[in-house]
């Protein structure tokens, strides 16, 4: 059984940050914390794995068909006719 309240020690290791980094969490209002007593705070296992859960992002390959130009190559453009233009509009 997995614990149902964790330190920011746990948390920390959870997520392979730092103890500071989850307390700057909770102190922005990411993390929601639990007091027990006056000075342990504590993280719910179920609001960390929500924040978890709403950070997932789903990343869909494309294919290199699909791009107009390959990735990695330089795009060439000819600013000399916007240079031109911008110097005329003024």
């Amino acid at each position: 059984m997995s614990p149902i309240l964790l330190s920011y020690q746990d948390v920390a290791d959870a997520l392979g940050v730092t103890k500071i980094t989850v307390r700057r969490m909770v102190d922005a209002g990411a993390l929601p914390r639990v007091m027990i007593g006056t000075a342990t705070p504590r993280v719910r296992a179920t609001d960390l794995q929500a924040w978890i859960d709403s950070r997932v992002e789903i990343v869909v390959p494309i294919s290199s068909a699909k791009l107009k130009r390959p990735v990695g190559r330089p795009r060439k453009t000819d600013l000399s006719g916007k240079r031109q233009a911008a110097a005329d509009a003024l």
